[in-house]
């Protein structure tokens, strides 16, 4: 579910996760990955900031360990939070 469904032109994911429950995708956005991981909270869900974990690509990382309701409803936030800050990108031009 979560590879199929995060928004692969706003996130880079360079390799699928192998083991544990996290994935670090790259943000591929105007914005920081602690900008995101800000706004993203404001939304209900939470995320970390890849720095955190030693990651200075601008990942963030999502932890899959939920149920697959929550999963897909915390995807759908992410993605929609991903296509605002396309759009404001966008509009900079």
């Amino acid at each position: 579910v979560l590879l199929r469904t995060l928004d692969r032109e706003a996130f880079i994911v360079d390799s699928e996760p192998e083991g544990g429950f996290y994935l670090y995708p790259r943000l591929n956005l105007d914005t920081t990955s602690h900008e995101f991981a800000e706004a993203l909270l404001k939304e209900g869900v939470a995320v970390i900031p890849g720095e955190y974990f030693g990651d200075p690509r601008g990942c963030i990382r999502i932890c899959y360990a939920v149920s697959h309701s929550a999963l897909e409803e915390g995807l759908r936030r992410i993605n929609c939070l991903a296509g605002r800050y396309a759009r404001r990108s966008v509009q900079r031009g």
